[in-house]
């Protein structure tokens, strides 16, 4: 999500954290080598925990800041899958999806009972115009089993998750393969933690 976020904003946190720290080890007479020695280790130690505090910016009220930074995905959804594999008939396959939303990482689980299948390199894009946000990540699904043989592994998936504001309890993604065929899972947030 900090892909989102303004460089110069980045900086201005970093710089910002710095001084702060520089200014209070200054004030309590501490020695420049252990002033540098400290503001290194407290500027780790608070990104750190600036990188694991999504979940409470996300519901800080009255706090000004993008709509984007108001959502957070984290939870468990349920849904479907609509699979144009096979014979094309888009069934639909119950799925479970398990976000974790952090600063640095958005990681999409899908599980069903053939398979399992983990994100990796989200890229979140937020359409103010729309009011949607969306994650552009790869996947690839390992099957139980089995389902192998009717199933076989998916190395090279990608999809685009799409959340709008205005329901963010609801979401889609529209996924493809290296099979050239892909589909749809519709999914509603069922709880907001895993």
């Amino acid at each position: 999500m900090h892909h989102l976020l303004p460089l110069k904003i980045k900086v201005w946190i970093i710089v910002g954290l710095a001084a702060l720290v520089s200014g209070v080890t200054s004030w309590l007479g501490l020695h420049p080598v252990a002033i540098g020695t400290i503001v290194g280790i407290v500027e780790f130690v608070l990104l750190f925990l600036l990188s694991h505090s999504w979940r409470w910016v996300a519901r800080i009220p009255y706090l000004p800041r993008p709509a984007w930074m108001s959502v957070d995905l984290t939870g468990k959804w349920t849904g479907a899958i609509r699979s144009q594999w096979g014979n094309g008939a888009n069934e639909d396959i119950p799925a479970t999806v398990n976000v974790q939303q952090r600063w640095q990482d958005v990681v999409f689980n899908v599980e069903t009972e053939r398979m399992r299948s983990r994100s990796f390199g989200a890229i979140p894009t937020y359409d103010p115009a729309g009011r949607t946000l969306q994650f552009r990540y790869f996947f690839e699904t390992v099957p139980m089993a089995a389902s192998v043989a009717a199933n076989p592994p998916q190395q090279l998936g990608c999809a685009l998750a799409y959340i709008s504001l205005e329901d963010p309890n609801r979401m889609t993604i529209r996924y493809t393969n290296e099979r050239g065929l892909g589909g749809d899972i519709l999914l509603s947030r069922r709880s907001r933690r895993r």
